[in-house]
């Protein structure tokens, strides 16, 4: 066995040195025996010339037989050196499919990384999701506290208007009072001033009348003309007592005026009082106004800087709701292009793979024909084997004594080459096997992972619609949203117009009743200087009536003695009238000397002038002064009314008088 062994396949480069030892151990042993039985004759030559020739047939047939043994380890290195290349070509395919298998393992690598970057983008359209549904919820909710703002405005708003209309009807009842206040004092200050009027005229009046009388009393005691001016007193004293009469009716008139004016007075106390409860009511409005003002701007202040903060929420959750929109668009267009490429990928691999099954079933099919093969020529050689091996179990106890020394030294390497070749053999054969089976569980993993794949790409073509499906409900709510916005920005707008023409009209009102406050002020600054004045004119009238009773008084005193004096008067009249008739007479007497004088003062004066020469005369100013005092006598009507010398001299005599014109005047005076 293990000599024969030592011709196998695997160790071709060492059976001609062993073919040669084999022969040479035979011949040293035959060459040995020869000798020997040449040395040693005996009886025993035939029967070992016998076995001789019988070695010799032997050797030859074994000869013969170890040439037929070549050939078949020629045919079967042969067949081993096919079935090597056919190894290194299962082993080539067998890389390549390693290759291929690991690039489907890359591929699937990539593919579960893809799967799970889906899967991930999937996670993240989702928390965007519900981060977008909460934020849709908290617009839902920002939109009702906005419908409970604009419902609290709007009960804002009315209740302001409402105070507003109280307000402009107490506006306009005030201004009505004011109106009918100013209307009465303006009748009552017209009445009082032409009361006052009238009083100052009549007063005026009196005073003229007094002076009158005065100079009518001066008169009286100057003249000589008393008639005619008892005459006159006595309609001025009539007139006086009419007058009297006539002042009497507007003292009476001063007393209901007075009467009238405390009346006014005390429903002036009492607008007072009305006026100030309602200054105070006023007040208390302002308060009230600038307390609602001041809460209304406030929370106007408010719920514009949160309408504001809102709409700034808004805009910055639509800006980003537009930017996660075009994130998830431009998400959905990677994804759809990834998708893309995975399908194509998927397909390149269902592809690849088929190809594969088909390589992986032709090569196995081939593997397993050539295993079946290699186990048909493998039995096909145990047989063989063991056939040799009975047919030299004979010769194996002839040779063992001669290659006992050979095989002892050869059956340790002999066995450990055969024990390597069967552990090399058996080692390919299990991992063949292990790959083969490696290959059947990795093309079912890859199936698993194909219907996985299909399933994960159907749940994300699923998950795809219903993204879709929610970003188009998105896109609507974001649409509604923004239609929300903008009626919101409108009514906003719509809104802050609304306060700002309020705030415009409140600021007129307010304007207005600030006017109407100073007027109202400044007619009571008015009212007050104009019964200041009232106060002073009536305190004034109540003097001057005083002093018109006292001047009434003194008169009906200076009139009682003028009625004495009118009845002594009367008295001296008679004795004036006889003594003016015994003046009268000598005035006659004296005018008839007079006239007799004054013609011959005239007679005198011609002679004196056309005695004096008229060259001189002319030159000198005198002359002139003659002419003068002549034509004034004779211009003088009556001489019975001489005018005074007073008079006479204030004409004649100038700064520029000489003295010849004073003596002549001299001469003059005392026939005047």
């Amino acid at each position: 066995m293990n000599f024969f062994g030592a011709f196998s396949t695997a160790a071709l480069p060492l059976r001609p040195l062993l073919l040669a030892a084999g022969a040479a151990a035979a011949t040293t042993g035959l060459y040995a025996y020869v000798t020997r039985s040449e040395n040693t004759e005996g009886p025993v030559t035939e029967v070992v010339k016998e076995q001789i020739t019988k070695l010799v047939v032997s050797k030859v047939q074994l000869q013969n037989r170890v040439r037929d043994l070549e050939e078949l380890l020629c045919q079967a290195r042969r067949d081993c050196d096919l079935k090597s290349k056919e190894y290194e070509q299962e082993q080539e395919a067998h890389i390549i499919l390693q290759c291929k298998y690991h690039q489907t393992l890359f591929y699937k690598e990539k593919l579960l990384e893809e799967r799970e970057q889906v899967r991930e983008a999937h996670s993240i359209l989702l928390a965007e999701k519900e981060e977008m549904i909460k934020t849709l919820t908290h617009k839902a909710e920002l939109l009702k506290e906005r419908e409970q703002m604009k419902k609290a405005y709007i009960i804002l708003q009315a209740e302001n208007n409402e105070t507003l209309t109280h307000l402009e009807e107490e506006n306009i009842e005030m201004k009505k009072t004011l109106l009918d206040q100013e209307e009465l004092l303006r009748v009552t200050l017209a009445e009082a001033e032409e009361n006052r009027q009238k009083y100052v005229e009549t007063i005026a009046q009196l005073e003229k009348e007094k002076n009158e009388m005065k100079k009518t009393i001066t008169q009286l005691e100057e003249k000589s003309d008393l008639t005619e001016k008892v005459e006159t007193l006595r309609d001025t004293v009539e007139k006086l007592r009419n007058q009297l009469t006539e002042t009497h009716l507007p003292c009476e008139e001063l007393t209901d005026e007075c009467e009238t004016h405390s009346i006014l007075q005390a429903e002036k106390d009492e607008m007072k009082k009305t006026i100030t409860q309602m200054e105070e009511k006023n007040d208390e409005m302002k308060k009230t106004i600038t307390q609602m003002e001041k809460n209304k701007t406030i929370t106007q202040m408010k719920k514009n800087k949160e309408m504001k903060t809102t709409i700034t929420q808004m805009v910055k959750e639509n800006n980003e709701m537009k930017k996660t929109i075009t994130q998830m668009e431009e998400k959905n267009d990677e994804m759809k292009k990834t998708i893309t490429q995975m399908e194509e990928k998927n397909d390149e691999m269902k592809k690849t793979l088929l190809d594969q099954e088909m390589l992986l079933k032709v090569t196995m099919a081939e593997a397993v024909e050539k295993h079946q093969k290699d186990v048909e020529t493998i039995n096909q050689l145990e047989k063989e084997k063991t056939d040799l091996i009975i047919e030299l179990n004979t010769l194996r106890e002839t040779v063992e004594e001669l290659g006992k020394m050979v095989l002892e030294s050869n059956r340790e390497c002999d066995e450990r080459i055969n024990m390597e070749k069967n552990k090399e053999m058996k080692t390919t054969i299990t991992q063949m096997v292990k790959e083969k089976n490696e290959m059947k569980k990795s093309i079912t993993q890859m199936e698993e992972n194909n219907d996985e794949m299909k399933k994960t790409i159907t749940q994300m073509e699923e998950e795809k619609s219903d993204l879709t499906d929610q970003l188009k409900t998105l896109r609507e709510t974001v649409e509604e949203l923004g239609k929300m916005v903008l009626e919101s920005n409108r009514e906003c707008d719509e809104r802050i117009n609304e306060c700002e023409r309020e705030r415009e009209a409140r600021s007129i009102l307010q304007s207005k009743y600030d006017e109407m406050i100073k007027t109202q002020i400044h007619v009571e600054e008015l009212l007050k200087v104009t019964m200041a004045e009232a106060e002073e004119k009536h305190q004034k009238d109540v003097e001057t009536i005083n002093q018109l009773e006292k001047e009434k008084t003194d008169l009906i005193i200076e009139v009682d003695t003028l009625r004495e004096t009118v009845e002594e008067l009367g008295k001296e009249l008679n004795e004036c009238n006889r003594e003016c008739d015994e003046q009268k007479n000598e005035c006659e007497r004296e005018q008839e000397a007079h006239r007799t004088l004054q013609s011959k003062y005239d007679e005198m004066i011609k002679t004196m002038i056309n005695m004096i020469h008229k060259e001189e005369l002319l030159k000198s100013p005198d002359l002139n002064i003659l002419q003068s005092v002549w034509d004034y006598i004779k211009g003088q009507k009556d001489l019975r009314q001489p005018t005074s010398t007073e008079d006479l001299w204030q004409r004649l005599v100038t700064p520029d008088t000489d003295l010849i014109r004073v003596s002549l005047l001299f001469v003059y005076f005392p026939f005047c």
